[in-house]
């Protein structure tokens, strides 16, 4: 009886924990700019995952004022964490399967500035920024 207490115990702080994090798993954040929306998140595989210390998998998602995804720009990602704006890190992505991925090394905990620019065919040259805690 005792063991079954326990194990029920640890089932429920368990999946107590996982309902905490959920409302960050699976989060794509957005942000736009001159008709333009930029879907960014963090993922693991074809998962999107809740930002980390470490090095992070992005995916970049951009869309005109109809909707639809833009394949063709050229995507830049800087970012920095704005207690430390001298160490500024870039990223380049690539285009793959209907998004830009770019690998990002957040190598501390805390807030972070991440800044995406992209410039379209038509020569213009758009930034979003996105601030994140880890």
């Amino acid at each position: 009886m005792k063991r079954f207490i326990i194990s029920i115990s640890l089932i429920l702080l368990l999946s107590s924990i996982a309902q905490a994090n959920n409302h960050v798993l699976g989060k794509e954040l957005t942000a736009g700019v001159d008709g333009y929306s930029v879907g960014l998140s963090f993922r693991h595989g074809k998962h999107v995952i809740m930002p980390h210390d470490g090095e992070n998998n992005i995916s970049i998602v951009i869309t005109d004022s109809t909707g639809k995804k833009i394949s063709d720009a050229k995507v830049s990602i800087t970012y920095l964490m704005p207690d430390m704006p001298k160490f500024v890190s870039k990223a380049d992505s690539i285009y793959s399967e209907d998004v830009y991925n770019a690998k990002i090394n957040l190598n501390m905990k805390g807030a972070w500035d991440i800044e995406i620019s992209f410039m379209t065919t038509d020569g213009h040259v758009r930034k979003v920024k996105f601030t994140i805690k880890i």
